[in-house]
């Protein structure tokens, strides 16, 4: 049975405003949903970013996630290293280091009110979730305070959850499978309007698609290390604001080990 969530991603690729980029490290990375990529500030404390949801949305929850770029190597002990740790960042013991921010939000981008007040935490979060209660608001604000090691402000996401007001996506109908060896199987299909995304959900037989493949703006997957020898079904469902829809399920080709 597919479950449908309450709430939908409401920030995929939107725009921003930043007080400031390195380069490479643009305002959209932190909106792309990829963990890999970030915005990162010139600075540290006073650095911040504002979302532009482009239209006013009821909020549920938003999620941020703070990125580590040119985080100070710290003076370990070295008989406490390891080859294997030698290039990694170490985590300061000192009990004074926080992350702290100030959350705001706004309708118009020229009247804010406080989401959430950071300022004086005595955490430090590199991953935070703040409930909102269906706020309605377009535009979110996040102002560094004071990060653990005086680094750059940083995110690789900062992710707004709650109510679309668009249709949900168009069911895909059709996919184009090619089993290209025995483990291996690329899918293929045509995009969905008003989809941000696909989860591929493949198995064994139409009831028990078990495992599943997301992406965002793509229309193909290549799915490995599938049993040898054996057939499998599939189902893409588009997502988008407005929800999910469950897509059509098909019978991939098999193909013979040798």
């Amino acid at each position: 049975m597919q479950i449908t969530p309450k709430w939908m991603l409401l920030s995929y690729q939107k725009s921003a405003e930043v007080s400031s980029s390195k380069e490479g490290h643009g305002a959209e990375l932190a909106l792309n949903e990829d963990i890999r990529t970030c915005w990162c500030a010139e600075g540290s404390a006073g650095e911040w970013y504002c979302l532009d949801l482009e239209e006013e949305y009821p909020v549920y929850f938003i999620q941020i996630n703070f990125a580590d770029v040119n985080v100070p190597m710290l003076d370990v002990d070295k008989s406490l290293r390891s080859n294997v740790y030698t290039s990694n960042r170490y985590i300061d013991p000192d009990p004074d280091m926080r992350t702290r921010w100030l959350m705001e939000g706004s309708t118009d981008g020229k009247t804010w009110f406080v989401i959430a007040d950071k300022r004086n935490a005595e955490t430090n979060l590199p991953h935070d979730y703040v409930e909102t209660d269906g706020m309605k608001m377009r535009y979110i604000r996040i102002t560094a305070e004071k990060l653990p090691y005086d680094e750059p402000f940083a995110l690789s996401g900062l992710r707004v959850f709650g109510t679309g007001y668009s249709e949900k996506p168009e069911k895909v109908t059709a996919l184009t499978s090619l089993r290209s060896d025995p483990m291996t199987a690329a899918l293929k299909w045509k995009s969905s309007e008003r989809a941000i995304g696909y989860n591929v959900r493949y198995g064994t037989a139409p009831d028990k698609l078990y495992s599943s493949h997301m992406v965002y703006g793509q229309t193909e997957v290549l799915l490995t290390m599938l049993a040898a020898d054996q057939e499998y079904c599939a189902a893409v469902d588009a997502f988008g604001e407005g929800g999910i829809t469950a897509g059509k399920v098909f019978r991939l080709p098999s193909m013979t080990a040798r």
